[in-house]
């Protein structure tokens, strides 16, 4: 065997074999999902709290945010319905092909993909965490 022949099988065999270990190693739908709205919680806190600092700053019962009007409470938190909420603070509704959940659950929103997701109380501007199945 010539020393090409055998650099190249050798090139072609490693690379299946990472792409292989790699495939196996790909998170769950349930892991990406946990991680995803990770991340979407921390923005929508971010994103939360420019628009609470804007209405500390102007006041009223509207802040304009990033070209949108949000509707603020009399604290300055950014009021429902829900799935305006998820749109104005930045975040897709589609991820991977399916919709992100954002409804509204007896006083507060619940934004949720993959069976993980938070709430948001918009009385108090609490951002919590929920497991799946918690019915809160």
């Amino acid at each position: 065997m010539s020393r090409r022949l055998f650099i190249l099988l050798a090139t072609l065999f490693l690379t299946a074999l990472f792409w292989g270990l790699l495939l196996a190693r790909s998170p769950s739908p349930a892991e990406l999902g946990g991680t995803y709205m990770a991340e979407a919680r921390q923005r929508f806190a971010l994103e939360l709290a420019q628009v609470q600092v804007l209405w500390q700053r102007d006041g009223g019962t509207s802040v304009q945010w990033q070209g949108r009007w949000l509707a603020v409470n009399a604290r300055g938190w950014a009021q429902p319905p829900c799935y305006a909420l998820w749109q104005a603070m930045g975040l897709p509704l589609e991820v991977e092909g399916s919709q992100v959940d954002a409804s509204w659950h007896q006083g507060h929103c619940r934004f949720s993909w993959q069976g993980a997701g938070f709430d948001y109380w918009p009385q108090t501007g609490q951002v919590k965490d929920f497991r799946q199945g918690e019915q809160k």
